[in-house]
This record gives C-alpha cells, structure tokens and sequence, in this order.
C-alpha cells in the first residue's frame, strides 16, 4: 500500500534551511570588516591625529603616540591601516597618503602606514624632510613599529622648532638615510614625497 505524504510536508524544512542560509549570509556580511578608505581616515585623523585601523597587522600604543603628537607643537597626522587599504589606489601608497591628506585639508606632516609600506610628506617641513625623518625612525627601529612612530614625531616637533632631533629626545638622529630612489606626486595641499616602496 502506498502512504501519501501532504503536499506540504517539506515547506518547514525548507523554510528553514532558506531562513538558516540567509542569517549566515547576513552574518559573514556584517561581520566582515570595513575596508579603510581615503575619505573615512580622513574623517577620523579630523577628529583625532592618531588612527589606528583595528585591521592593521602591526598593533600600536594609540593613546602613548597620541600624547606624543600633541606634545609636539605642530600638527602632525598618522594613519596605521592594512595592507588593504591600498586597493583604492591601486596599491600606490604614496597616493593613499595624498588622498587621505586631500581629503582631509589641513596643513601639517602626515605618515601613512599600509601593512608594511609607508609614506610620509609634510606642509609645514622642508621638501623632502619628512620622507628622510621616516627613513630613518623606520630603519633605526626595523619592526618595531611603536618606536619608529615615536621617533620620527620626536623629529618632526624637533625639525619643525629648528632644532636638532637628539634635543626632543629623538633617538634615531645619527640614523642612516633611507637608501634607494624616490618620486613625488603633486598634492593639492603640497608635493607628497614617497617613501617605504
């Protein structure tokens, strides 16, 4: 004898594996983080000089670099992203920090890190000054990421005062420059020097 099942005996299973599929989609979405933009590190370094993507692979002490910044009597900015970062522009990191520096507008030094490249340029330095400063806190301090940063806003406050870095207890002066060619693009606010390439 054959049973009959109702027409509608499978609705429920399905419902529910389409209802279970659509929270796990919605799930990975939500859950999957933002990708750092020009606009919007723009939009936090205009609330705060110190940005720290959560997504940077290299973790540094916000709060002891921000007190730094602050100390230093002169604007500077500084944006710690991942690698990703540099979709928007092709991977040119050198350009991210022109966005994000045109976006933001304002007159200072800014170093912009990406995964493990950087670039740095300045409105308020000598051309160029800012590219060497971060050549050299980067290779006096290899991995070391938070000392790096702190170094090269030690130089910056003391190039920007005419002083020689060793006087703001800037620890890499004597450092080695940075070896290797450079290029500039140009910038609305100024020439952006790269560095790290």
């Amino acid at each position: 004898m054959r049973t009959s099942r109702p027409a509608h005996g499978n609705r429920p299973t399905a419902r529910l594996v389409t209802a279970t599929l659509v929270a796990l989609i919605l799930a990975v979405l939500t859950a999957a983080p933002a990708m750092a933009s020009a606009d919007s590190v723009a939009a936090e370094l205009a609330k705060n000089p110190v940005f720290v993507d959560p997504n940077a692979p290299i973790k540094v002490d916000a709060s002891a670099l921000l007190d730094r910044v602050e100390a230093a009597g002169t604007p500077i900015f500084i944006a710690v992203l991942p690698a990703e970062a540099r979709t928007e522009t092709n991977g040119d990191t050198d350009a991210l920090g022109a966005k994000i520096a045109g976006a933001l507008k304002q007159r200072g030094t800014y170093l912009v890190t990406a995964g493990t490249k950087y670039t740095a340029a300045s409105s308020t330095l000598s051309r160029g000054e800012a590219k060497q400063l971060a050549g050299q806190a980067f290779q006096a301090n290899g991995r070391n990421l938070d000392a790096a940063l702190g170094q090269f806003v030690d130089e910056v406050s003391a190039a920007a005062r005419n002083e020689p870095a060793a006087q703001s207890g800037g620890a890499g002066a004597a450092a080695a420059e940075v070896v290797g060619g450079s290029r500039r693009l140009r910038c609305s606010l100024w020439c952006w020097s790269v560095v790290g390439r």
